[in-house]
């Protein structure tokens, strides 16, 4: 990309990028209307701050969950399953999908601890399933698009569902 504008070089993560986030959209929208109310804000303004949920949620969990764990997950199985031949696998890259969404999801059950008060079974119920599916939509796109991609998608999925969740 060496003295490529910006904008032609993101051309191919863009639109898929966008469309992950409009879906990520739609189910935290449609998630919000069963959300335990131990997790349903008295307060909007009480929310989690936009600024925050784009740059850490979108960027920060992105790198550290797609970029890190995915890309550590793939990397194993491809050196230990496949002796480091050839491709990835296509079952090697859908486990590493699955195993770091349902990673990315545990990993807000503190965050809904911290807002809930505890962990009963519909809070955890809600934080993993809802995390779980944005998870699965990022590790698909970042395996097929890029990382870019995948980070497109979740700075929109809280752009657009702010301050529902």
């Amino acid at each position: 990309v060496a003295g490529t504008p910006i904008a032609p070089a993101l051309r191919a993560q863009v639109m898929p990028g966008a469309l992950g986030g409009m879906a990520g959209a739609a189910w935290q929208w449609a998630l919000s209307l069963m959300a335990p109310a131990a997790l349903q804000p008295s307060d909007p303004g009480s929310a989690v701050p936009l600024v925050v949920k784009l740059l850490y949620g979108g960027i920060t969990e992105e790198l550290l969950v797609r970029w890190g764990v995915m890309t550590l997950v793939l990397w194993a199985g491809w050196r230990v399953l496949q002796r480091g031949q050839g491709r990835p696998a296509n079952a090697l890259v859908a486990a590493a999908v699955l195993s770091s969404a349902m990673l990315f999801a545990l990993g807000h059950l503190p965050a809904a601890q911290a807002c809930a008060g505890e962990l009963t079974a519909p809070v955890v119920a809600f934080v993993l399933v809802g995390n779980a599916v944005l998870g699965l939509v990022a590790g698909w796109l970042f395996a097929r698009h890029g990382l870019e991609a995948a980070i497109i998608a979740h700075m929109l999925a809280h752009l657009l569902s702010h301050p529902l969740l």
